[in-house]
């Protein structure tokens, strides 16, 4: 902390800077920044990176009345992606007046689907969740989930599997070697935006692609066949995703998405993204630069 706390201080006042926008800004990191700003008279302004979790033991950073009510070490404004993580760092004791909602600066314009759009096609996006949290999602959980939704897939499906930037592809193709009807894409195999425009369903437990596809337009099914407490909070409350806990649940739901696009589903995905990850790139682009021109016009 020291370390961090030193390399700040030297660069608010070597620099000079009035504000600085980071995505860490609610770390260790983040506070060192808050606090050197603070004394010289600046501003943090924070941005949703990722996943905000509500099981506060993931987020200890966002946990505000942990600090003692000390102002200085957090941000001065915070950008969320949606209404539903602005109320939950509400919960967490972050000052209403500090939040802004955004929009989603992660959202995706996806091409045209390619040939043979036929086949009905379903994605699972691994989660490089054993490398960072390793009580969310073990290797073995995200083996079984992929042995178990290859089994439960509807006749004439496909399922692709993206893996994660972390991960090791060969290593699911040497899993479901056996599998005829499963193929195993790298990241760097394919951009996520064609194997978004390409899937019919996206499955997963933990991921922004979850958020990034239902915004696209896409049907998302959440999977939890690890019995583990709900990380994201995509399956609580009225604006929730679908969650198959068992395989049973898993092939309903898998032909059930196949096969209907209905109203109902609509309805559900809709109201889901404008709770989640409301907005597009370009409003949330519009969100900043409008706050930064109020700035402006404030400190002239």
């Amino acid at each position: 902390a020291r370390f961090h706390h030193a390399i700040a201080e030297h660069f608010v006042r070597k620099e000079k800077v009035d504000v600085v926008i980071s995505i860490e800004s609610f770390s260790n990191i983040g506070r060192c920044l808050a606090s050197a700003l603070h004394r010289h008279g600046g501003q943090l302004w924070g941005i949703q990176g990722g996943i905000i979790s509500p099981r506060r033991v993931t987020n200890v950073g966002f946990y505000v009345p942990a600090l003692g009510a000390r102002k200085d070490l957090i941000a001065d404004i915070f950008f969320a992606w949606g209404p539903s993580y602005c109320k939950l760092l509400a919960q967490f004791g972050i000052p209403a007046e500090s939040l802004r909602m955004m929009g989603f600066s992660r959202a995706k314009r996806l091409p045209e689907r390619s040939a043979n759009g036929n086949v009905k096609r379903v994605m699972y996006v691994t989660g490089g969740n054993a490398l960072v949290c390793p009580y969310l999602m073990t290797n073995e959980e995200e083996y079984y989930t992929l042995d178990v939704l290859a089994a439960c897939l509807p006749p004439g499906a496909e399922l692709l599997v993206r893996a994660h930037p972390r991960h090791d592809a060969e290593d699911f193709r040497r899993r479901l070697a056996n599998r005829p009807r499963v193929r195993i894409l790298a990241a760097s195999d394919t951009s996520l935006e064609d194997c978004l425009a390409n899937s019919d369903c996206i499955v997963g437990k933990a991921s922004t692609v979850l958020l990034e596809a239902a915004q696209a337009g896409r049907q998302v099914l959440l999977v939890n066949l690890g019995g583990t407490p709900d990380f994201t909070g995509f399956s609580l409350g009225e604006e929730s995703l679908t969650c198959a806990t068992d395989p049973d649940s898993l092939r309903y739901w898998l032909a059930y998405y196949l096969e209907h696009a209905d109203v109902g589903t609509t309805h559900k995905l809709s109201k889901f993204v404008a709770a989640w990850c409301a907005g597009s790139a370009h409003s949330a682009a519009d969100t900043l630069t409008d706050e930064l021109e109020a700035y402006r016009i404030n400190a002239s």
